[in-house]
């Protein structure tokens, strides 16, 4: 069964106390990634996405990269807001983390709801935690990916392996792209010979 990609895109945010958008290298990929930043110093520094209109009793699952400057304790609020909607915490490590997380409501406010990264404590954030690589499937169908650019979107994460990721880059694609070419010229010289 295919899921489908919410349409939400990673520029569309808006951000309070101190959160922005940054473009970073990712350091699994070593590629540069939009990212959330969630600064060090920064009291409640929050993330939200533009609004989203989600089904009632529909299973969604919300994926993402995390890491941070350093170790540390801060949790990060992972939610659909407004508050009457479902929510969770992650903590994050010097590593790159792909967090999963499915939730399901059937409270009316799913249909005009925003999804929210941000820190709940009243203490100032101990480190810069970066959020990259966000998705928000609806569970049996296909709809669309956070991100710059839909090559650089194109990515598996093995959860066998831990912190394994492959890449589409645009240079596979035009590779790819040129030997069809290449094929459909010659299948076409072979044609013209008989």
């Amino acid at each position: 069964m295919v899921n489908e990609m919410v349409q939400v895109n990673i520029n569309n945010f808006t951000f309070q106390y101190g959160a922005s958008l940054v473009d970073i290298v990712h350091p699994v990929t070593g590629k540069t990634v939009k990212a959330i930043k969630l600064p060090k110093g920064s009291n409640t520094p929050t993330a939200f996405s533009q609004y989203l209109s989600l089904s009632t009793n529909t299973n969604y699952t919300v994926s993402f990269d995390m890491w941070a400057s350093d170790n540390s304790n801060a949790e990060i609020i992972i939610d659909l807001f407004p508050d009457t909607l479902p929510q969770t915490s992650k903590t994050p490590t010097t590593n790159v983390q792909r967090h999963t997380w499915t939730l399901s409501s059937s409270n009316s406010d799913m249909e005009n709801c925003r999804l929210r990264f941000f820190d709940d404590t009243s203490q100032p954030m101990p480190n810069d935690v970066y959020i990259a690589m966000i998705q928000l499937e609806q569970l049996g169908k296909e709809i669309s990916v956070y991100s710059q650019s839909v090559v650089d979107a194109v990515y598996s994460y093995n959860t066998q392996y831990g912190d394994y990721y492959s890449y589409i880059t645009a240079k596979s694609v035009v590779m790819i792209l040129c030997i069809i070419l290449i094929a459909f010229i010659l299948s076409q010289f072979r044609f013209l010979g008989k």
